[in-house]
């Protein structure tokens, strides 16, 4: 199982405290203090899931979202807040989050919270029906995505149906 996880955060020490006990328990956790740092990183690098906090300074946390999704489709993008809106609850999920976590001022119930989520989103992307085209070349069907010899390829919609 993957455990790689991007904390998107400009508050610098809840940052520390999440990685810090997430590299406990084993993960490999990058960190991003601003929107475009952490798209960078995204294109660099394949994540489990991104932990991204809906208000940073200079970025919209909900466009960043639908950034990520472009460069990462299976990514599992949590939302990370302190205000908490039960009207935009709806829009969490529109726009392509899996879930949303209240910022807490207990890192580790924060982490483990994280963690039960994480294992969540990879055991369904484990479960997701793959078919073996050639030796090495595999294609995951719901979501689109071509392996060849463990290389991903993300499929258009159109190439997928094919």
């Amino acid at each position: 199982m993957g455990k790689r996880i991007l904390v998107v955060d400009d508050e610098k020490l809840i940052v520390k405290g999440i990685r810090f006990s997430l590299e406990q328990d084993g993960y490999s956790v990058d960190c991003a203090y601003d929107g475009e740092e952490a798209l960078k990183l995204a294109k660099e690098n394949a994540y489990d899931m991104i932990l991204l906090d809906v208000r940073l300074k200079e970025e919209n946390g909900w466009e960043l979202v639908r950034r990520f999704k472009q460069v990462q489709r299976e990514v599992a993008v949590v939302l990370f807040t302190s205000d908490y809106e039960v009207e935009r609850l709806t829009d969490v999920f529109g726009v392509g989050v899996e879930d949303y976590l209240e910022k807490s001022s207990d890192i580790g119930i924060l982490a483990n919270r994280l963690k039960a989520l994480h294992y969540r989103f990879v055991k369904s992307r484990e479960q997701q029906e793959c078919y073996r085209i050639a030796s090495e070349v595999f294609f995951r069907v719901n979501a689109g995505i071509l392996v060849v010899k463990g290389k991903e390829r993300y499929l258009k919609s159109n190439e997928a149906c094919l």
